[in-house]
């Protein structure tokens, strides 16, 4: 993924490189750090972008791992492992026995004590470069989930053909979720020679059996972010989340396209020329302006380290967007 640092005409430093290049951090944290400032979900983007710097939090000892399993499971949230680590922290700094909340759960008590520590660094590293952090949007989940999708990769999730069962005398059929197996996960890649001559390119990839979405059949969207691959015996994801369309479209990537049919009212628009929806012409325009008003805005920000980024009227029509999409 292009992380949107470098001008792909020049390869100079675009406002975002700019800020990037600031921060004491791994590129893709520091996008991540950048948005969550900005959309104003501060503590939760922090923390989950703290976590997931870290050594796991969860422990599966052999000779109990389904008892650690079992534990670790009353702080799952349905489609993201993400949030299931920040539910983690959060339930960890209300306790005050730590060590022993940490033992009845199995985790690692040193992984999430060196956490605070790190969110204490990441939120020195953001205000030396004058953005304010705010939590006032810390409650919307559509808002944490862009501020991630901006610094993570993206895969695809296939479903197979919606199949249906016929109720026995009433002449009505109800549809049938597929099972977890049925689903088929891909990156932007390629697994062999064969698909490098493929429109959109792609890498069969499986879901983690750590993951929360390991045992899940259908998800609300057709993409998911993830935080990296681990190769074994397959390529597996690790950290997975479902993921609100207008996120994709307003932060991932880096090359945004829009294809017009003639009359037709209806246009796809398309990222990295791989992530692609059909939306309303007036949207995918709307879209694609406010991408580019945001990389204005951080050029401002640049030119004025006092300007307060976060109430600006861009910022609360990209929030009503992604807030439209659910989730």
């Amino acid at each position: 993924m292009d992380i949107q640092a470098l001008s792909s005409k020049d390869r100079s430093l675009l406002p975002l490189g700019y800020h990037l290049a600031s921060l004491p951090v791994d590129v893709r944290v520091g996008k991540t750090l950048i948005y969550g400032a900005i959309f104003k979900c501060w503590e939760p983007v922090c923390t989950i972008a703290a976590l997931s710097s870290s050594r796991s939090v969860f422990l599966s000892p052999p000779s109990k791992r389904e008892e650690a399993r079992q534990a670790q499971k009353t702080f799952h949230v349905r489609g993201s492992d993400h949030l299931t680590l920040l539910n983690v922290y959060r339930s960890f700094v209300k306790e005050r026995d730590r060590r022993r909340f940490c033992a009845q759960h199995f985790l690692r008590h040193e992984t999430l004590i060196s956490v605070r520590v790190m969110i204490k660094q990441f939120e020195r590293a953001i205000r030396q470069l004058g953005i304010e952090l705010s939590n006032e949007n810390s409650h919307k989940l559509p808002m944490i989930k862009a501020a991630l999708c901006a610094g993570l990769n993206v895969v695809k999730a296939v479903a197979p053909e919606q199949r249906y069962q016929h109720l026995q005398g009433t002449g009505n059929a109800i549809a049938i979720d597929p099972s977890a197996r049925e689903i088929r996960f891909f990156c932007k890649g390629y697994d062999d020679e064969e698909d490098r001559n493929d429109s959109i390119p792609r890498q069969r990839v499986f879901m983690h059996p750590s993951s929360v979405n390991f045992q899940e059949g259908k998800f609300p969207y057709q993409y998911l972010i993830y935080q990296e691959k681990v190769k074994t015996s397959k390529i597996f994801l690790r950290s997975t989340s479902t993921l609100p369309p207008y996120a994709l479209l307003l932060c991932w990537g880096s090359e945004l396209e829009v294809k017009y049919d003639g009359e037709n009212t209806m246009v796809e628009i398309s990222v990295e020329k791989w992530i692609r929806f059909e939306t309303p012409a007036r949207v995918a325009a709307i879209v694609k302006e406010l991408r580019i008003l945001l990389s204005e805005l951080l050029r401002r920000k640049i030119a004025n380290p006092r300007l307060n980024i976060g109430n600006s009227p861009l910022i609360t029509a990209m929030s009503k967007l992604l807030m439209a999409s659910g989730m």
